[in-house]
């Protein structure tokens, strides 16, 4: 049962870090479509870059290895 628990861990993370990337490569596009400013996007993405790292890094703490999605 454990070794279930660890992969449903591992696809949550998955999810979580593609998801977050999504979402910085959709606010690239609104900004350079003129959808949101350019302090927006800069405080946005700001934000979005510690996410992924924290995401990545407790799965690597949690299951041994990084866990890096495209």
């Amino acid at each position: 049962m454990d070794t279930v628990v660890h992969f449903e861990k591992l696809e949550a993370d998955k999810r979580i870090v593609k998801h977050i990337k999504r979402f910085k490569k959709l606010l690239g596009k609104h900004k350079k479509v003129g959808l949101i400013s350019k302090d927006a996007y800069n405080t946005l993405k700001t934000c979005t870059d510690p996410l992924i790292k924290k995401w990545q890094k407790d799965c690597k703490k949690d299951l041994g290895y990084q866990v890096d999605v495209e």
